[in-house]
């Protein structure tokens, strides 16, 4: 199947999406409808209220799963439009609303604890030195885990990385960080050899609990079944290979770099899809804005 949009070859994780999305919305009606069949011309609020309500409070959905069932019913219904069938004329696509993304356990690594991580010693244990020195080479160069692993030698070109992403297309221009290069120089100008995304994140954990400072507690809320909760875990816990594009934008966007600049690295289109990697907390923020004025002249009392 092709997608109408991209004109690409549709990926196997948006067939499993629109597979679940659909396995659901059969389970809704045959519940809420006793199976009858629901044209599309019978499509309203009130149908839309009651799906979201079977998955929030009997299946008991995150709030972000919610969402994503809804998004693809959405999808599903500019697909039949545009595929010529009869709507309700009262009610379109745009009269599902799914609730606002919820940014749960997503964290960064700061720059400290980049650092720890890199003279952190794992020489005795090669498995775990090669995954620590990939992740780095990741939250310094903003890439995502699918072409950091499809990165060759002749992707350097002198002081950059220069490579074509897998997933947009876009191509970027990346300068290399200093630890990157220290990287290229132990791995003899590649990268180490990569292993799976799961095999990475679980290595990526044993690591974490041998460094004190991923030991901090995090506060990580979501809402299940539409009760909120926060929960304290060890930052550890929360490290993944999607830290790493998070780590990179949210360092440097702490710096001060603007988010264009960064964006035109990792690729991101809009501000708002790029604002969902920044991690920073309300006293980095505060921390931020301190450090400006700081720098700032001092201002001069009226004569």
């Amino acid at each position: 199947e092709v997608n109408r949009y991209t004109k690409k070859p549709t990926g196997r994780w948006v067939v499993v999406r629109n597979s679940m999305t659909l396995r659901y919305l059969r389970e809704y009606v045959d519940k809420a409808h006793k199976g009858r069949r629901i044209a599309f011309t019978s499509l309203n609020t009130s149908f839309v209220e009651g799906f979201t309500a079977f998955l929030t409070k009997e299946k008991r959905f995150a709030n972000n799963t919610v969402r994503r069932h809804l998004c693809t019913l959405r999808l599903f219904l500019n697909e039949a439009e545009m595929s010529g069938a009869e709507m309700n004329r009262s009610f379109r696509a745009e009269g599902v609303k799914p609730p606002g993304e919820e940014l749960t356990g997503q964290v960064y690594v700061n720059e400290d604890e980049l650092n720890d991580l890199f003279h952190l010693d794992l020489s005795a244990n090669t498995r775990l030195e090669r995954v620590r020195d990939l992740f780095l080479v990741g939250a310094w160069t903003g890439l995502r885990f699918g072409d950091l692993v499809s990165m060759r030698p002749e992707h350097i070109e002198g002081s950059t990385i220069r490579i074509t992403t897998a997933k947009t297309g876009t191509r970027v221009t990346i300068p290399l960080h200093p630890i990157v290069r220290a990287m290229l120089v132990k791995y003899d100008g590649k990268l180490p050899r990569a292993l799976t995304n799961q095999k990475m994140n679980d290595y990526l954990k044993e690591i974490g609990q041998m460094v004190p400072s991923l030991k901090a507690k995090v506060m990580i809320g979501r809402t299940v079944a539409g009760v909120r909760r926060e929960v304290a875990h060890p930052k550890w816990e929360k490290v993944s290979t999607h830290t790493m594009r998070r780590s990179f934008a949210s360092n440097l966007y702490r710096k001060g770099i603007p988010a264009r600049t960064i964006m035109a690295i990792t690729g991101h289109k809009t501000e708002a899809a790029f604002t969902k990697y920044i991690r920073l907390n309300g006293d980095e923020h505060a921390v931020m804005i301190a450090n400006l004025w700081n720098e700032a002249p001092p201002i001069l009392k009226a004569v």
